[in-house]
């Protein structure tokens, strides 16, 4: 016991001080992340379920999947959203929440409890590859805050407008808070300005996007076995090689994006291990490439299938130039007139906008790097520091990759991959500030200063006011009126027998109830690359004129919902479906029907 506080205690830091330090600041973090992911989904006093304003639209695609996995036969693999799909979204920690819901019945404890998990396992195996990355443990913590809440310039658009209307720095969070304003999201359609579409991983990524979470954690593991793999001058014991093949085989299904990113930054280390003639290590690096992709590719195939090409015309995959250079919801704003280009400077300052100091920081750390022999002091510091020259490399590599390769069919969604850039840029750049800082305090430690306040005000300004901002006011996605809906559907309507429904991203049949549906939400399915245009037409056409459409002898339909979205967006006749459908269930906006 006594050995296993003392590795506790090193972890933190070498000395006692830094050590309180570090583990105070480590704590903090946890704690705002916990408390962030707690306002995620929970219920309130009256029994409706609340998410965050920005997890309005995911969540409950997450609940679909979910519930889905609790209430359905697990041999069921079809995404809920469109019948007759296979799932697309990797779905490993929604079938964590769906097991613990399947053994407890608490929704949001299920839902919640493997978020909390891998906040926790993220934030030490992060803070343990930069540490072994910098080499000290206050630059590792720092390092930590940096990544998650690293973000480019947006933030200081709000700044100018609280200087211009005099808020006082309580009203300016207030006016930030109640208008649900974002430094991570700002949509602006006019040259000169600019949107923000990337920001702090912490609000992007981490909180809604639950794949992220283990597949960060898969990330982060396999990475960390390959820095030990390149630091063992030793025989390595076997089972390393067959656990990191199988934690790189296995982040396609955590997720996708974290699987791509840890394939390009193997490419880097196996490469470099090959250019510095460190066979051995190439040799393992190999192994772990073919044993993983081995497992990897039924993965990739299911999740992806033939939807994934690598041509012009492709739905999910394809070439282009230049992130957000293609129309669309937070594009570039070029000049009137002029043809989209990544050489113009409407590219340059959307990209410096939302990449900000980190990716100023790490082009001229990757300069010092280019002009190293010209400086003995900077051949020193870069001739010891092989991991963080392969992290600037691994950096620059995704970053370079995602400026040229869409991965989905909105083109905002890229977002994920350069979260990965930021992750190796953070430590590469304090790296050598923190060396530098060794012989000229004064100067590293004002650009030291600077760099943290410039690289993660954005992101604070988008956390502290989420962080005050009481649960009560967070928004409504599900009613008792659809609980209610969603335990008769499951009580008392058979597995297989589908009920017809409209096409919102609030549907209790979907996301509560864990059935399957024939059109879900739109946005969702569009992002996922599936052509649901004809079938949405069909449902539509149902709810018009039901006595017109041969739906329910298509699909075999046995119930459909009414609801508010079938009143207003359909037009829908109720007295029609009280009339020629038997009504089974009726409470609040909600009639289920027996066809």
């Amino acid at each position: 016991m006594p050995i296993f506080f003392h590795k506790i205690r090193l972890f933190f830091g070498e000395t006692s001080r830094i050590q309180l330090a570090v583990f105070l600041a480590f704590a903090l973090f946890l704690c705002a992340h916990f408390l962030l992911m707690s306002h995620l989904l929970f219920f309130d006093a009256g029994g409706s379920l609340h998410s965050t304003y920005y997890g309005y639209g995911d969540t409950p695609y997450h609940l679909t999947q979910v519930t889905k996995f609790a209430y359905s036969p697990l041999t069921d693999l079809n995404e809920p959203t469109f019948l007759g799909e296979k799932l697309h979204y990797p779905f490993f920690i929604n079938f964590l929440s769906g097991m613990l819901l399947r053994v407890t019945g608490l929704l949001v404890f299920s839902f919640l409890l493997p978020a909390y998990i891998f906040i926790f396992l993220n934030a030490c195996l992060v803070y343990y590859i930069y540490k072994k990355c910098i080499g000290k443990a206050s630059y590792a913590i720092l390092a930590l805050f940096i990544f998650f809440l690293g973000a480019g310039f947006g933030g200081y658009s709000y700044i100018a407008k609280a200087y211009q209307e005099k808020m006082n720095p309580v009203s300016f969070i207030e006016y930030l808070s109640q208008n649900n304003l974002s430094a991570t999201v700002i949509y602006e359609n006019s040259y000169p300005k600019q949107s923000v579409v990337f920001g702090a991983p912490i609000v992007l990524s981490f909180l809604h996007q639950r794949a992220f979470l283990p597949g960060l954690f898969g990330f982060s593991a396999f990475l960390s076995l390959l820095i030990k793999i390149w630091e063992d001058r030793e025989r390595l014991k076997r089972r390393y090689l067959f656990l990191g093949a199988f934690l790189f085989g296995i982040l396609p299904i955590m997720h996708t994006h974290s699987f791509v990113a840890a394939s390009i930054a193997f490419g880097v280390f196996g490469l470099c291990a090959l250019f510095y003639k460190r066979f051995d290590p190439f040799k393992k690096y190999l192994f772990i490439a073919l044993l993983g992709g081995l497992i990897a590719l039924p993965q990739i195939w299911y999740l992806v299938g033939t939807k994934s090409s690598f041509s012009t015309g492709a739905t999910f995959i394809s070439y282009r130039l230049g992130w957000m250079t293609e129309p669309g919801f937070g594009a570039v704003n070029f000049p009137p007139g002029m043809k989209p280009t990544i050489f113009s400077g409407a590219f340059a300052s959307f990209t410096f906008l939302n990449f900000g100091i980190i990716l100023i920081g790490l082009l001229f750390v990757f300069l010092l790097y280019l002009f190293r022999k010209r400086s003995k002091f900077l051949d020193g510091i870069y001739s010891r520091a092989e991991i963080p020259v392969l992290f600037g490399f691994a950096g620059l590599l995704i970053f370079v990759i995602a400026q040229c390769v869409r991965f989905q069919p909105w083109d905002f969604d890229t977002n994920k991959i350069f979260v990965y850039y930021q992750f190796f840029a953070v430590p590469c750049v304090l790296f050598v500030l923190s060396k530098v800082y060794e012989q000229k305090k004064l100067l590293v430690g004002i650009l030291l200063f600077c760099f943290v306040i410039l690289s993660t005000f954005s992101g604070v300004l988008e956390l502290v006011p989420k962080l005050i901002k009481p649960s009560s006011e967070e928004p409504v996605i599900f009613s008792p009126d659809a609980l209610k809906v969603a335990d008769f559907i499951k009580a008392n309507v058979p597995q297989g027998d589908l009920i017809i429904t409209g096409t919102t991203h609030l549907n209790p049949v979907d996301s509560l109830a864990g059935r399957g549906v024939l059109v879900g939400y739109p946005g969702w399915l569009w992002t996922h690359g599936i052509n649901y245009s004809p079938r949405e037409n069909e449902v539509k056409n149902f709810y018009v004129n039901p006595e017109k459409s041969d739906l329910p002898e298509k699909y075999n339909a046995k119930y459909v919902l009414f609801d508010s979205q079938s009143a207003s967006e359909y037009n829908a006749n109720k007295n029609y479906f009280d009339a020629h459908f038997q009504k089974v269930f009726a409470d609040g906006q909600y009639t289920l029907y027996r066809l």
